[in-house]
């Protein structure tokens, strides 16, 4: 996947409904009803929303992807009852709605779902979620901020600039879309670097916050890539191997015992 539609899939990420599994199931206990089945009946039943057109959802529904994708981060909400529940939903449509300079649409509380867990799940991971942490002032500031009198945000605005072809996109447009951990993983350690300290105090406790949530098999594919796109500027050193060491102990990686200057021009 280029980095183009990277960019564009995380503007507006399309869950493609899981395909129906009627092998595994439907022979066992045909005589009488099965407790696994149900279950799988019932799952099926609760993501019959993907089917439908968005300018249908329900409150029900909203709050149904959103546990869909808290799922991909190993959160799980603490559920209360369906009216509460829709409240919280219609609450969250209207603060960001006196907000925006332009009309809202249930686009624009999808899209806010998906920009949310994108920047914000993965550092909530192992701690209860309730529908209320979606409600932060100061989370919803930031995302409308990003919505031009167009309808478009700034980093559509931009992307409509980029060739077709091209495979590259700015490095700030992408920490805008999906945070620092998405820009590690698609950048490496010394972009991510460059970009954050800009944004914040303690760049260095900001990559070790990022890090830590990534399993071995990324943290391997984000030192490769931080190695591949050497040779860095010198002004933009940071010791991404004592940074990065940790990490990799943790998970007894052994491959990656060198010396980060000599990634940097000299």
């Amino acid at each position: 996947m280029t980095e183009r539609e990277l960019i564009l899939n995380a503007i507006s990420r399309k869950n493609t409904p899981k395909k129906k599994k009627t092998d595994v199931f439907d022979t066992i206990g045909a005589d009488k009803p099965n407790p696994l089945d149900k279950l799988v009946k019932r799952q099926q039943r609760k993501e019959q929303f993907k089917k439908r057109n968005i300018t249908e959802w329900t409150t029900v529904d909203f709050v149904n992807y959103l546990d869909v994708i808290l799922k991909e981060f190993g959160i799980i909400r603490v559920k209360r009852n369906t009216r509460l529940d829709s409240n919280q939903i219609n609450k969250l449509y209207d603060e960001i709605a006196n907000l925006l300079k332009i009309d809202m649409t249930n686009d624009i509380l999808k899209e806010y779902i998906e920009w949310w867990c994108s920047i914000y799940a993965a550092q909530m991971s192992g701690q209860d979620f309730y529908l209320q942490n979606l409600s932060k002032e100061y989370q919803i500031k930031r995302f409308v901020s990003r919505y031009g009198q167009n309808g478009q945000t700034k980093e559509q605005n931009q992307l409509i600039n980029i060739p077709v072809a091209s495979t590259v996109v700015n490095d700030d447009i992408l920490y805008d879309v999906g945070g620092l951990n998405l820009l590690i993983m698609k950048r490496g350690i010394v972009v991510g670097y460059k970009i954050i300290r800009k944004n914040t105090n303690n760049p260095l406790s900001a990559l070790r916050d990022s890090l830590v949530n990534f399993d071995s098999k990324t943290l391997i594919n984000v030192m490769n890539i931080t190695i591949q796109n050497s040779p860095y500027s010198s002004s933009d050193f940071v010791d991404f191997m004592t940074i990065a060491e940790p990490f990799l102990q943790k998970y007894k990686i052994n491959d990656f015992k060198l010396d980060s200057s000599q990634f940097f021009k000299s």
